[in-house]
């Protein structure tokens, strides 16, 4: 699906899909065994373009080594101290909490909410983020929130605005501490790449006692210049959705988390006098009757808004890709080699669709007529007229969800032509 990236940046598209063979041109599997002598397999471009992080230049080194005498102790004194906090009132409340299949009392509830309100913005404070740029507004009668994922500090904003209950994966939710805050919030805990975690959603999105689901369709980090493949769990049961973008600016440090230990990661982010993160709240995603019938489709169409939104590129890499990064990294770090920069199109920046653009987006996809047209040309969106189109009623009768570039992403008959996908803003 469009393996077009070394395309001159001018033609650069909004949405760039690697190849299915992107990802396994190389031998990954044989790569920690390379004997010596042997030339190590050639790093893939698209594996180094989505989880490769900013590299921090001479002097933001040398400042992060200043500050790390100067803020670091202090902060890692409150962080501490809110630890403590946390564990003596998880020591105190935890006989009181009910089995993890039943929502917690309205009281406790309340009480649970307010703390991680307090905790979340609270921590996000200590590690420097001062202010937040916010865009929309939270729905707080919708059932499933999904957003990017680029760093740890994703899920600390969000539990200050919703205090949700997040999908983390079993081996998050042992962690110590990582263990009552999953109970506290209710967490939904997924085995990852082991079965259909999608039950385990379906109470909760329709019994109003529960909390607010938070997922992260990417199902893992990446350095947040594309959107990587999106699963379905938080699709399958056709409710509507309210889709979060998330980004992080920045000068020195790069906050994404992508293949960076959690730890080093941590303390470059404590070792910045500040930190930027910008949150938009985009418009609630009804789904037609085509995408509740079809997850896979109503994932790619609502990763469709996100990536039209940000500006970012789409990929279907997805976390065993990032493994794959990971592995190749190490080989070449051993051997001595540097890993691949980044391609010049992928460098760090957040364009936005014009507000009134976006705006006639979304009345495209509410009324079901073209649920991918994604261009950011303002004139030729507004001088073509919305048609009425009947959204097919069984998936068979769907077309494939991701055509080429340039090519109709359409999903159902529409008399509308695509207009070619460039990055103009």
């Amino acid at each position: 699906l469009a393996a077009q990236l070394d395309c001159p940046s001018e033609n650069m598209p909004l949405l760039a899909s690697p190849s299915p063979q992107s990802s396994t041109e190389t031998d990954v599997d044989a790569v920690p065994g390379i004997p010596d002598g042997v030339e190590l397999p050639r790093f893939p471009q698209q594996l180094v373009d989505v989880f490769r992080r900013g590299q921090t230049s001479f002097w933001g080194k040398v400042k992060m080594v200043i500050l790390f005498f100067i803020l670091f102790p202090i902060r890692l004194v409150f962080i501490i101290l809110y630890g403590l906090v946390y564990c003596a009132a998880a020591c105190i409340l935890g006989p009181c909490l009910p089995p993890k299949t039943k929502p917690l009392p309205p009281g406790l509830r309340a009480f649970v909410k307010f703390v991680g309100m307090v905790l979340g913005r609270s921590i996000l404070y200590i590690y420097g983020f001062l202010w937040v740029k916010t865009k929309g507004k939270p729905d707080k009668n919708v059932k499933v929130l999904v957003a990017n994922h680029t760093s740890m500090m994703d899920c600390l904003y969000l539990l200050f605005v919703w205090s949700p209950a997040f999908v983390i994966a079993d081996f998050i939710s042992r962690a110590p501490v990582v263990k009552w805050f999953t109970r506290f919030q209710q967490c939904v805990v997924v085995n990852r790449g082991k079965g259909n975690n999608s039950d385990a959603l379906k109470e909760r999105v329709t019994n109003p006692e529960w909390p607010p689901v938070m997922i992260f369709p990417e199902g893992t980090t990446n350095n947040g210049t594309h959107l990587a493949y999106f699963h379905t769990g938080a699709f399958v049961n056709g409710c509507p959705i309210q889709p979060v973008v998330i980004s992080y600016p920045y000068w020195s440090f790069d906050p994404s988390w992508s293949t960076m230990h959690g730890a080093f990661n941590m303390l470059g982010l404590l070792c910045q006098v500040f930190n930027q993160m910008e949150i938009a709240y985009l418009p609630v995603y009804h789904p037609s009757e085509a995408e509740r019938l079809d997850p896979r489709l109503y994932a790619r169409n609502v990763r469709a808004v996100i990536a039209a939104y940000g500006g970012r590129p789409i990929t279907d890499l997805a976390y065993k890709d990032k493994c794959k990064y990971e592995e190749l990294a190490e080989a070449y770090e051993k051997a001595g080699k540097s890993i691949p920069q980044r391609t010049p199109q992928r460098r760090v920046a957040y364009p936005t669709v014009p507000a009134d653009a976006y705006n006639v987006h979304m009345t495209r996809f509410q009324s079901g007529a073209d649920r991918a047209y994604l261009d950011t040309d303002q004139a030729a969106i507004m001088a073509t007229p919305i048609p009425s189109v009947t959204p097919p009623t069984s998936p068979s009768s769907l077309q494939s969800p991701m055509g080429p570039l340039g090519s109709s992403a359409l999903l159902g008959p529409s008399p509308v032509q695509p207009i070619p996908l460039h990055l103009d803003s």
